[in-house]
């Protein structure tokens, strides 16, 4: 765990519920997290002096700002920002294009602790972006 200090995986979702239970699926993997109900909140979250964001979690379907355009605006201050956008809705995986840019990774909900650990780590590239972890389940 101590890789990360100082490092937060920003969770951008409208739903309170859902959002608190996320942060706390990626507690439990052993990062510290930020939350935020939307894309202008997230945004305000990531301004220059603020905690360095490693890996920003956004559902895709909010009011507002959906997922993508979320994502866009939070690349114009952090271009290189790795990111995981959840939905519900299977089809939604279709509209990630990560192209030649950082990791995209799609979360299909509901999710489990084990397929947040995956997502997470292709975002992050591999295992060796993850702090050590144990095998408890929720």
């Amino acid at each position: 765990m101590g890789a990360h200090i100082g490092k937060l995986v920003l969770v951008i979702d409208d739903d309170s519920a859902l959002r608190a239970v996320t942060a706390r699926l990626l507690t439990k993997l052993g990062y510290a997290t930020a939350e935020a109900r939307d894309g202008m909140e997230g945004l305000k979250l990531l301004q220059p002096g603020a905690a360095q964001v490693l890996l920003a979690v956004i559902d895709m379907e909010m009011p507002g700002w959906n997922g993508e355009q979320t994502l866009a605006a939070l690349r114009q201050l952090a271009p290189e920002l790795p990111a995981v956008l959840m939905s519900g809705y299977p089809l939604a995986a279709s509209r990630i294009d990560s192209g030649d840019g950082p990791p995209t990774v799609f979360l299909e909900k509901p999710f489990t602790l084990s397929g947040m650990r995956t997502a997470v780590e292709q975002a992050l590239g591999g295992a060796g972006g993850l702090p050590p972890t144990t095998t408890r389940s929720l």
